[in-house]
């Protein structure tokens, strides 16, 4: 979820960007949530981000998240 983040706003490690300043909550049928502090919740506030939706999904050792 992490990386499809910043994939979906155009950043990445390296641009101002940690991802242990990524917290990702999930509660049983709710969508996840990421929150952003430190320089990384700035530097993607910079980049346009305001709020994003996600999706993740694992099975059988596969994992896949979107963000939009």
């Amino acid at each position: 979820a992490k990386e499809a983040l910043l994939k979906a706003v155009g950043v990445g490690i390296g641009d101002g960007v940690r991802l242990s300043d990524i917290d990702v909550a999930t509660d049983r049928g709710s969508a996840p949530t990421l929150r952003c502090d430190g320089e990384t919740g700035a530097t993607l506030a910079r980049a346009g981000l305001r709020h994003a939706r996600f999706s993740i999904s694992h099975d059988h050792g596969f994992a896949v998240a979107v963000a939009l």
